[in-house]
């Protein structure tokens, strides 16, 4: 869980770098995503529930929680989507 909060922090990170928009360091995706919003960057609606990985940002880093309590395959499904999304709005892929 802790690579997946990874993936899908440094994608909202490159959209919101993307837009040329500064941003103090985090690892809150809750925060990311409302950056994003605020910005005009149009997320699908999944993304709302990423950020129930940001506890894992820390926590997770370090096993002091169990990666068994989410729901891994449904957040790999969604990382996919939305790398592609990310790259679609970046012109990469």
């Amino acid at each position: 869980m802790f690579h997946l909060q990874q993936d899908i922090e440094k994608m909202l990170k490159a959209a919101i770098s993307h837009h040329r928009i500064e941003i103090s360091r985090t690892h809150d995706i809750e925060r990311l995503i409302a950056i994003c919003r605020e910005s005009g960057i149009d997320l699908p609606d999944y993304t709302e529930h990423f950020d129930d990985l940001s506890f894992f940002a820390v926590d997770g880093r370090y096993a002091l929680i169990h990666d068994d309590i989410c729901d891994a395959e449904v957040f790999l499904k969604e990382s996919d989507n939305f790398q592609k999304f990310i790259g679609d709005l970046l012109g990469i892929i």
